[in-house]
C-alpha cells in the first residue's frame, strides 16, 4: 500500500508541476503539457488515486476490493461530460465534480503504463501529434533501486486541444 501511495504521489507532482521544466529529453513534434491551474492542481493532488482506480482497478466481488489492472491505457478528456462519464469500478458514477478548464482549448490526458519488471519513474511526457497516429511519449528511467514484479507509472497532464479519436502509447528509457 505504501508503495502504491508513493507511485500516486509521483503522479500527482508531475501534474502539479505539468512538466514544463527542461527534462532534459526532447521529442520531436512533442507537446509538452502545459501547467494546470492552482485549482486543478488540487484536485488532482487529492483525487488521483480515486480516478486512477476508477479507470485503471476493476472491483472484485469475491474480496470485496478494488483489484490493480495491469493494463497500458491511455485516455483523452476533452469535455465536463467525458470526464463524468467515467465510472468505479462497481459500475456507479463518479461523483467528483472536476475544476473549470477550458474544454475549447484544453485536453486532459491522463494514463498509465505498465512495466514487468524493474523500479521505474517517469521524468517527461509529451503528445506527439504527427506523424499520426498521435502518441503520448513517455520518458521513463530506473531508480536502479531493485526490482518488484510489476511496475505501474501513472502519468496525467492537461494539453492544448487534441482532437483526435484516439491516442497509444510510447515509452523511451532513459538512462
Amino acid at each position: 500500500m505504501k508503495k502504491l501511495m508513493y507511485i500516486f504521489g509521483i503522479a500527482a507532482l508531475l501534474l502539479a508541476a505539468g512538466c514544463s521544466k527542461d527534462d532534459g529529453w526532447n521529442t520531436p513534434n512533442g507537446i509538452k503539457p502545459v501547467k494546470p491551474s492552482k485549482e486543478l492542481t488540487a484536485f488532482f493532488d487529492e483525487n488521483l488515486r480515486l480516478i486512477s482506480s476508477s479507470l485503471f482497478d476493476e472491483y472484485n466481488e469475491e474480496i470485496g476490493s478494488l483489484v490493480p489492472v495491469y493494463v497500458d491505457t491511455c485516455i483523452m478528456v476533452n469535455s465536463v461530460a467525458e470526464f463524468q462519464a467515467i465510472h468505479l469500478p462497481d459500475g456507479t458514477p463518479m461523483q467528483l465534480t472536476l475544476p473549470p478548464i477550458d474544454f475549447t482549448k484544453y485536453t486532459l490526458v491522463i494514463g498509465q503504463y505498465v512495466l514487468p519488471s524493474g523500479d521505474y519513474v517517469l521524468i517527461g511526457q509529451a503528445v506527439v501529434l504527427e506523424p499520426e497516429p498521435v502518441t503520448m511519449t513517455l520518458a521513463i528511467e530506473s531508480t536502479g533501486k531493485g526490482h518488484q514484479m510489476v511496475t505501474v507509472v501513472p502519468f496525467g497532464g492537461l494539453y492544448p486541444k487534441i482532437t483526435a479519436e484516439s491516442i497509444q502509447t510510447n515509452v523511451v528509457f532513459k538512462k
